[in-house]
């Protein structure tokens, strides 16, 4: 995993501020432009498919941070910003300014719903054109003995029917 010491709150902030976008994705964007944008990031790209692209960086302070983005016919379908550690303080920091931050430029209650199954909250904000916005916050179940990590998502999707 790369490491580059940054500030993630800091991160967090960028990502948060600006709902519709993040580190220049967009949905709907096209595969080729996110190509571009995503081609020479120091971030370590984790192979998933060919559809599903994931980068990794760790901040230096105890905190991972990833971005994941999907594809679907050739364009950006969802994409997530996600932060993981162990110091509870910390991942629970980073849930609080990107509730704040989400709830301010939103500026209309989310849905929240519990997961038993991932151990987590997630709290949803409808979007315009279809489009919804998940914050989650819960533990990483990674099936490992002893203490999950703690994680925080910004995720960006385009609503479907079930």
């Amino acid at each position: 995993m790369n490491s580059i010491s940054f500030n993630p709150h800091d991160e967090l902030d960028a990502v948060t501020k600006d709902p519709f976008s993040a580190y220049a994705l967009q949905l709907g964007m096209s595969a080729s432009d996110f190509e571009k944008s995503f081609d020479k990031t120091p971030w370590e790209r984790v192979p998933q498919s060919t559809e599903v692209f994931e980068f990794s960086r760790d901040t230096g302070n105890e905190i991972s941070q990833s971005v994941l983005v999907a594809l679907h016919d050739d364009k950006v379908d969802s994409f997530s910003v996600s932060f993981k550690g162990e110091n509870v303080d910390d991942i629970d920091q980073l849930f609080k300014s990107a509730f704040d931050n989400l709830a301010y430029v939103l500026g209309e209650r989310p849905t929240l719903e519990y997961s038993e199954f991932e151990h987590a909250q997630t709290r949803t904000w409808a979007l315009e054109e279809g489009q919804v916005l998940q914050l989650k916050y819960g533990k990483v179940n990674d099936g490992k003995p002893g203490k999950s990590p703690l994680y925080v998502s910004i995720i960006r999707s385009f609503e479907y029917d079930e």
